[in-house]
């Protein structure tokens, strides 16, 4: 909730993936952290790496994106995961917003299942979530990370 207040949310929209990387970047030294921005959804479409000032560079396939949810999770770092709701069905439901762009935290993923697994902050219930990872990855719309800056 407090990235969707920083970063000027919409209820009925949701959180721009762009607005949110921008404003998290202005304040993420005072949490003693550093934001990487490790792949953004491109205006012409396709999930692509982002290099300085936004612009964007290769295209990220499903086996890379899942290489950096593994790597960063397997070093202890949850992601922040921008992505589009609506586009798959989830158990419990999403009312009231059931489309729209949403901020979640992935923290685990299963290979055995093929899903991550994932934090949402709609309350009860969706506290530990799961969604296959080829669903994972086309939903998404960007992939953060807020890693330390000391130890």
């Amino acid at each position: 909730h407090q990235i969707a207040a920083v970063s000027g949310a919409d209820p009925e929209k949701g959180t721009s993936t762009m607005a949110m990387a921008q404003e998290l970047d202005k304040i993420d030294y005072r949490f003693k952290t550093r934001l990487k921005i490790l792949g953004m959804t491109a205006e012409r479409g396709g999930f692509v790496q982002v290099e300085r000032d936004f612009v964007v560079g290769r295209p990220i396939n499903e086996a890379a994106f899942l290489k950096m949810v593994r790597t960063y999770v397997d070093n202890g770092l949850p992601l922040l995961w921008s992505l589009e709701l609506g586009l798959f069905k989830e158990e419990p439901d999403l009312n009231p917003q059931a489309a729209g762009g949403h901020m979640r935290i992935i923290t685990g993923y299963n290979d055995k299942e093929q899903t991550i697994i994932f934090s949402d902050s709609w309350g009860a219930g969706h506290e530990r979530k799961v969604m296959k990872m080829t669903e994972a990855y086309q939903a998404t719309r960007g992939l953060f990370a807020l890693q330390p800056t000391v130890r």
